[in-house]
């Protein structure tokens, strides 16, 4: 090769590079122009291509974090995410992810953090507890894809995103009051609700129901059982079953689905082993520990 020539193919080969990364694969020498050096991950970090087919390593919070889609993979998951998307509205669209756990295995204590022990960032789809479940829900109605998932994730279940076992919403109206960009507390709009501050996590006998989590005072309204409430629930509302004992403001929760005028309750039972669907009026006449309803309704 002359050294004209030499130089005319550096030039071309330079011109080419400007326009995006050019590689070649397989004995054809097929070609493959990837314009972008680099994604932006939610965080602002960015990460680099894996696969020459122009492919990037995958986002992922900072922290460890700990996954099992169960029943999914990437995929799927990335799918029945994009499935509730056809669903203007938002209360929709936790009814209908919410549907997508029935069946799934009830599991309790899945989460990894305490007083002594570092928080991690645990997805585990498959087996979910009541309040693990509606954290879930919540942020898949909310992620843009499979991949968004684990920051929304990361946003409904700690205040302010901030993985720490003291950040965690261990308490449902703590939960709703952290997530007020997605979710409303509307049970004083209901008639004959309650209102009343409550100190949570102390309890009547002295010491903590959570240790490691300093008692707090909560502002708390419920709507009671023998309220007219039902005729005003939505599906895609999530209840937590409010309880008078010292120091808590909910023992279980669930999502509400209107179906040919019935109020029906998704949630993940331990009694059942798994996340079921039944009437609301089934569910309240099993449970009369229960004194009402606490009523979260999305904002859209």
């Amino acid at each position: 090769m002359s050294k004209n020539v030499l130089i005319s193919f550096i030039a071309l080969a330079v011109l080419i590079a400007s326009a995006g990364i050019y590689l070649f694969t397989g004995k054809t020498q097929k070609s493959v122009i990837c314009t972008q050096e680099a994604k932006v991950c939610p965080d602002g970090s960015t990460v680099s291509r894996v696969a020459p087919e122009c492919e990037f390593a995958a986002c992922a919070p900072k922290e460890d974090t700990l996954v099992d889609f169960g029943k999914w993979d990437d995929k799927s998951l990335n799918d029945f995410i994009e499935s509730s998307k056809g669903d203007k509205n938002i209360g929709d669209r936790i009814e209908h992810i919410s549907l997508g756990f029935i069946g799934t295995p009830y599991q309790g204590n899945t989460l990894i953090g305490s007083k002594d022990v570092p928080e991690k960032l645990v997805i585990s789809l498959g087996g979910v507890d009541c309040s693990t479940m509606a954290d879930y829900v919540l942020a898949m109605v909310f992620a843009d894809s499979a991949e968004d998932f684990p920051w929304k994730l990361k946003d409904v279940r700690y205040e302010s995103g901030q993985i720490a076992f003291t950040k965690r919403n261990h308490f449902f109206s703590q939960w709703i009051k952290n997530n007020s960009n997605y979710l409303s507390d509307i049970s004083d709009s209901f008639a004959g609700s309650i209102c009343a501050t409550k100190e949570l996590n102390r309890k009547k006998e002295g010491g903590y129901w959570i240790d490691g989590i300093q008692p707090f005072n909560q502002n708390i309204c419920y709507v009671p059982r023998n309220a007219s409430f039902e005729s005003k629930l939505k599906s895609g509302d999530i209840i937590g079953f409010h309880t008078s004992s010292i120091g808590l403001d909910v023992t279980h929760m669930g999502i509400i689905s209107i179906k040919d005028n019935e109020t029906y309750l998704i949630h993940a039972s331990s009694k059942y082993n798994k996340v079921i669907e039944e009437k609301l009026s089934e569910y309240l006449k099993r449970n009369p520990w229960s004194d009402g309803l606490i009523i979260a309704r999305s904002l859209i």
